[in-house]
């Protein structure tokens, strides 16, 4: 299939082919159901949906009406808002732990902090934060969100986290035996 997308971005794509004569043909192109016409073998794709999967069909338009078979091609814009990147945990204490990531050019981004399903914290302006409040010897599942806007909050980065003994005694119990 010598049908490519290039230049892939969060709302443009450019789509080509190679035609299969040199004569002054015209192209119909379909992007899902929206049909276009050119003369070109190149077609830029504007005003597109971020994170979207798009089906480009392209066909000749022959001279006596009749068109060539489409050829066609799936692609996935980009999303606007990318995830949060190197998630990690830091100054882990029995009811405190420090969440460090990097920011992937989210120009304007907040981010929210998650305990499993639960916010912990949201509008977050910095890329790092410490939870509090938490249990001594527990596993928690932290995720980091960036809100680029109200509607557009990426895909989590996730860190699992155990807390520290309380005071630095833990008293392990082994089934059957007596606590240690």
């Amino acid at each position: 299939n010598d049908l490519t997308v290039s230049d892939i971005t969060a709302n443009s794509a450019t789509v080509s082919w190679n035609a299969a004569t040199s004569d002054d043909n015209t192209w119909t192109v379909m992007v899902d159901d929206d049909v276009y016409t050119t003369n070109s073998t190149v077609f830029a794709l504007t005003n597109l949906t971020s994170n979207h999967t798009y089906t480009v069909s392209v066909a000749t338009v022959c001279t006596e009406g009749s068109t060539s078979a489409w050829r066609t091609v799936q692609f996935t814009t980009d999303p606007l808002c990318l995830p949060v990147t190197d998630l990690t945990a830091s100054n882990i204490t029995a009811e405190s732990v420090t969440l460090t990531w990097v920011d992937n050019q989210n120009t304007g981004a907040s981010y929210t902090v998650m305990n499993g399903n639960e916010t912990v914290a949201t509008g977050i302006e910095g890329t790092t934060y410490t939870v509090t409040g938490l249990a001594a010897r527990t596993p928690y599942t932290f995720s980091v969100y960036a809100n680029c806007s109200a509607v557009d909050m990426a895909d989590a980065a996730t860190i699992d986290v155990v807390t520290e003994c309380a005071g630095g005694n833990c008293t392990i119990t082994i089934a059957g035996t007596d606590s240690y």
